[in-house]
């Protein structure tokens, strides 16, 4: 029950107001902590590339310190390049195949070396370079998930917020799912095609697809609006009765069996003969 619809939808737009300032917050830090990271990733790569061109370029030729430090510009450039090409799950497997067909192993025989079942094969050195260039990757997967943050909080930041509130307060009051159609016939004056992207942001709202494809929010979104809404605690819901123990005879006891007694008879001497002679 509602007692006053304007100061309900106020308080829910305090709501998503507060609960938006914290993700945002949230957000900021990551997105810094990322970005920063990502800093340091890419001076350490920087370096490696360098390393890597000294030992393998300055014993052909000699190289001038500017051009190899122009190189490793450009290896470093061309890594977040090829990141941004390459599929996020490509780097997800690395096969490798072994001479036996079991589990890679590699042991440590004393005296002998390194023994492993490994072969040397083109898939096992397609993994090895995935590997590598994994590594590399370092550096610009943390750039992408500071990117995917920072935009996040600039949805939010663009979030409208009395519109939003108004769909959020309506299905606050439902128990159940509510069709896009018929949510539509509700707020005639409201964008839905803007305003449920938007909602679709917070945690907590459920798009379900089954016909007819409507909206609902889950069961901790809509404990805690309750709670800072309208005051109300939602019980948990009540634990199960703990399982009793099993019986220790699942099956009538057998009765007891008498015991057996074991006699042994011994053979008895026979009396000798008292005839006197």
């Amino acid at each position: 029950m509602i007692p006053n619809p304007e100061q309900f939808n106020e308080q829910v737009e305090v709501f998503l107001t507060r609960q938006i300032a914290e993700e945002r917050n949230g957000l900021l830090v990551g997105s810094v902590v990322f970005y920063l990271g990502c800093a340091f990733a890419s001076f350490v790569t920087f370096w490696l590339l360098y390393l890597v061109l000294v030992f393998s370029v300055d014993y052909l030729f000699q190289v001038p310190h500017n051009f190899k430090m122009a190189l490793c510009v450009a290896g470093l450039v061309g890594i977040f390049w090829q990141h941004r090409r390459t599929p996020a799950d490509y780097y997800d497997e690395y096969p490798l195949e072994t001479t036996d067909g079991g589990p890679p192993m590699s042991i440590y025989i004393p005296q002998v070396g390194l023994a492993s079942n490994l072969s040397f094969t083109v898939t096992n050195l397609e993994s090895l370079a995935k590997m590598i260039v994994t590594l590399l990757f370092i550096a610009p997967h943390l750039a992408a998930i500071g990117k995917q943050a920072s935009d996040r909080r600039l949805r939010l930041a663009h979030m409208d917020l009395p519109g939003c509130g108004a769909l959020l307060g309506h299905l606050l009051t439902l128990n159940k799912k509510i069709s896009f159609r018929d949510l539509s016939a509700l707020f005639p004056h409201l964008d839905l095609s803007r305003l449920l992207p938007q909602l679709g942001l917070l945690d907590g709202i459920v798009f379900l697809r089954a016909e007819p494809p409507g909206i609902s929010l889950t069961g901790d979104l809509r404990a805690e609006l309750r709670a800072a809404v309208l005051g109300v605690v939602t019980p948990p819901p009540p634990e199960e009765p703990a399982a009793t123990a099993e019986p220790e005879h699942l099956v009538p006891p057998a009765p007891p069996r008498k015991p057996i007694r074991l006699e042994i008879k011994g053979r008895q001497a026979k009396p000798a003969d008292s005839t006197t002679a």
